[in-house]
């Protein structure tokens, strides 16, 4: 028992944490028999043992756990490179199973086809073998036929041998018969040619009697007529030889005027067509003026749209640029093709090459200049050239080439202008018509690019 009472003694078998209380307010606290602590803490101690065992234990489960989750784990690893293993090995034998199949389905699609061959050959021979049959049988039956017409011909012949040379005999006598027939036909008509000949030739003779006997009559009339003439004539006064010299002069005289005039005449045309020329060059430049203008607009708009497709479209490589800067130059160089076709010749070569025709006009001496002469000048240097032209071949004929030839020079010119005008239209249209590389396809195979 303990001696709760003892405060001196104490218990000294206890320790102190089971001894009594001391101070008077420790007192009210719960007290705890000795022998009671020791059965608690017997008990604690047995129940601390216990649960350093199950520690110990549920450390070894825990182990054995992660063991069997590992073994677990492999296991399933294991099962399931099993399991995709034999899917796998299924799947095979299954395609393997479906070629199979498709294998055995087109052999006996092929089976069925040589089988449907096989018939419709089978048919096919035999359709040909009975044609075939009937074609030999046929043929058989024409041998046949021949055979027994060529004996028929063996018999008969010697009958058609000699109707044959009876025929052959006629033939002879026909022949000369119609020999006959057209000697006398042609003898016939060399006599009829005969005697158109001979009436053609009588009447001939009639016609020229007739113009013999005209002949005359007319010949006695003429001389007739001639005396009469000769009779008034010796009645009329014979003019002297100055008289005639004076009227052959004025008629020289009026025939110098006339030539002086057609002169003029030819002199005014020469200007009025050095004129038309310079209009017509004048008129030439302004077209090609135009042409050049044409051309450098048309490059300066090919240039824009360029530049717009650029600037709508750009280029992405280096082989669009080049594209573009040789599609560029392409149509720089167009430009300027056309301008060099279109070159204009200088004013003064064209007037150089009228001025050199001008010395077609022989009856114009070289030292007048149409454009300078006064008209005392002008009448003293014609009169000298028409009357030096005169003596050498007539002053009719003089007068009548000049104005002949520069009428022909006019005509010259005319066609010479005219020529040049549609070589350099002809030459424009050519230009134009030259095929160059469409631009609408370069540029899209560069944006492309």
């Amino acid at each position: 028992m303990v001696d709760l009472q003892g405060k001196e003694k104490g218990n000294i078998s206890l320790p102190l944490e089971l001894q009594s209380y001391e101070n008077e307010q420790e007192r009210n606290k719960p007290i705890i028999i000795n022998m009671q602590k020791a059965f608690y803490n017997v008990k604690i101690s047995d129940i601390e043992n216990r649960i350093n065992r199950l520690k110990d234990r549920n450390d070894e489960l825990s182990e054995e756990i992660e063991t069997t989750d590992d073994l677990i784990f492999a296991a399933d690893t294991e099962t399931a490179d099993e399991i995709a293993n034999l899917t796998k090995l299924v799947k095979s034998q299954n395609n393997r199973i479906e070629t199979l199949k498709n294998q055995i389905n087109t052999l006996e699609n092929n089976r069925i086809q040589d089988k449907e061959t096989h018939e419709n050959n089978v048919e096919l021979f035999k359709h040909k073998y009975l044609e075939k049959k009937v074609e030999l049988v046929s043929q058989i039956k024409v041998l046949n036929a021949k055979i027994n017409v060529l004996e028929e011909f063996k018999k008969r012949q010697s009958a058609l041998e000699e109707k044959l040379e009876a025929n052959k005999q006629r033939m002879i006598e026909y022949e000369k018969e119609v020999k006959e027939i057209l000697e006398n036909i042609r003898r016939k008509n060399t006599t009829v040619g005969h005697e158109k000949n001979i009436s053609e030739q009588c009447s001939n003779i009639k016609r020229n009697i007739v113009t013999t006997k005209i002949h005359n009559s007319v010949l006695k009339k003429l001389q007739n007529k001639y005396n009469e003439m000769k009779e008034r004539l010796s009645i009329m006064n014979i003019p002297d030889s100055e008289t005639e010299n004076k009227q052959r002069l004025a008629i020289e005289n009026a025939k110098t005027e006339e030539c002086i005039t057609r002169l003029r005449l030819s002199k005014m045309q020469t200007l009025l067509h050095k004129e038309n020329t310079k209009i017509g060059i004048a008129k030439y430049l302004d077209r090609r003026v135009e042409c050049k203008i044409k051309a450098i607009v048309e490059a300066l708009y090919d240039v824009k749209y360029i530049v717009s497709c650029l600037l709508k479209h750009p280029p992405t490589t280096e082989s669009s640029y080049v594209k573009l800067l040789l599609l560029l130059r392409h149509r720089i160089s167009k430009g300027q093709s056309k301008l060099r076709c279109s070159t204009v010749k200088s004013v003064e070569s064209v007037l150089r090459e009228t001025e050199c025709r001008a010395q077609d006009l022989k009856e114009i001496p070289d030292d007048i200049d149409l454009e300078t002469l006064s008209e005392s000048e002008d009448t003293k240097l014609s009169c000298r050239a028409i009357l030096d032209e005169r003596k050498s071949s007539g002053g009719e004929e003089g007068a009548i080439e000049i104005s002949v030839k520069s009428s022909t020079f006019d005509n010259e010119l005319n066609e010479i202008f005219e020529d040049s005008m549609l070589f350099d239209i002809e030459e424009h249209e050519f230009v134009k018509e030259v095929e160059y590389v469409d631009d609408e396809e370069l540029l899209n195979e560069a944006n492309e690019e």
